[in-house]
């Protein structure tokens, strides 16, 4: 770790004071998905956690013996293998990819090939945090365009807000690419901040990642609970300070913000749109895209909000200017698509599932 990178801090919520607790209904007896979310993140293990393993020793033994420019081919074969494997849930996968993406990508582009190439990105994400691990001067083929907006604003003292859309790498890259420009960023994340939920997995899985990206942003905060309330404050300080903070943007929100995205729906945090807004400061929204010949771009697009109303108006038309931004991105690289490739049954609603990973 970096001289001038602070370790990870929690901030812990305090309870209120003064009232009780109201019990619940029969009909609420069943818990919600973030309950139950919280609940898995209590288990010391569960059964997901065999492909956590398999999947670090085999991106460990990629990152230190396969070439990088095979990692592409490796990763999408470990794709193929995985599905093959676990068919009952490409079905579903592939129905969710036509309802979102159906008639919007490239005629050519098989599904099931889409399907592979997002699994394979997943794996191959891991593969870069394991080279960055043991190998620090190791830097992936990553830009940052539009970073003249980022400039203005900061020479202007206005600090910037940035909003990354939750692709594939981009936990990664966006923070190498704003540190390579000279950018030095807090980042708001999420208490498991990475792919696996048990204690076992976090340990293993979620610890390497989380020193990786250490190095290449001042600070990172991670609010109990995944609630961003109780750090807001220090946040809109570094703003106020000219400074830079990044938030993923992510749906674990107890009112979240909700814009078209697709066929379907994107629901948000309302934490970036309301610092920024709170302090005047510029939002941007992070897209990554990746060419063909797999080299990646990080895309900041300044956002502006249509509905100068009231400030939850203002925040939705934030929130439907990155969505548009993000679905292009989507429809530009289809492969970076962070959708789940298990089948969902906790939120029946959910049409399009682009903010259900936290990171």
């Amino acid at each position: 770790m970096s001289p001038d990178t602070t370790r990870m801090e929690t901030h812990r919520q305090q309870p209120d004071s003064g009232e009780q607790p109201v019990p619940p209904s029969a009909a609420d007896k069943r818990p919600d998905w973030r309950e139950r979310a919280r609940e898995r993140r209590q288990r010391l293990v569960q059964f997901g956690d065999v492909f956590h393993v398999a999947t670090f020793v085999v991106a460990e033994f990629v990152a230190r013996v396969v070439p990088e420019r095979h990692w592409r081919g490796v990763s999408l074969a470990f794709a193929r293998a995985s599905l093959a494997a676990r068919r009952f849930r490409v079905r579903g996968a592939i129905a969710r990819l036509d309802a979102n993406l159906g008639g919007r990508i490239p005629d050519e582009l098989n599904r099931r090939t889409l399907l592979a190439s997002i699994v394979g990105a997943f794996f191959e994400e891991r593969v870069f945090f394991h080279k960055a691990a043991h190998d620090p001067a190791w830097r992936p083929n990553v830009r940052l365009d539009g970073g003249e907006w980022l400039d203005a604003a900061l020479a202007a003292g206005r600090g910037a807000v940035i909003w990354i859309a939750p692709m594939i790498f981009s936990t990664l890259l966006v923070k190498i690419a704003l540190h390579d420009a000279g950018h030095r960023v807090a980042h708001l994340s999420v208490p498991w901040h990475g792919p696996a939920r048990t204690r076992f997995g976090r340990w293993l899985v979620n610890a390497r990642a989380v020193v990786v990206e250490e190095r290449f942003v001042e600070r990172i905060i991670i609010p109990m609970d995944g609630r961003a309330g109780a750090v807001l404050d220090e946040l809109g300080q570094r703003v106020r300070s000219n400074r830079i903070v990044t938030i993923t943007a992510v749906d674990n929100a107890n009112k979240p913000l909700e814009a078209p995205f697709l066929r379907g729906s994107l629901r948000l945090g309302p934490g970036a749109p309301r610092l920024a807004l709170s302090h005047r400061a510029p939002l941007f929204a992070a897209i990554l895209a990746r060419d063909a010949a797999g080299a990646f771009c990080v895309k900041l697009h300044p956002l502006t909000s249509m509905d100068t109303g009231t400030a939850v108006d203002t925040m939705n038309g934030f929130a439907r200017a990155f969505a548009d931004a993000y679905a292009r991105g989507v429809i530009e690289s289809p492969a970076l698509w962070k959708i789940d490739p298990r089948p969902r049954t906790r939120r029946p609603t959910d049409s399009a599932v682009a903010g259900g990973h936290r990171q």
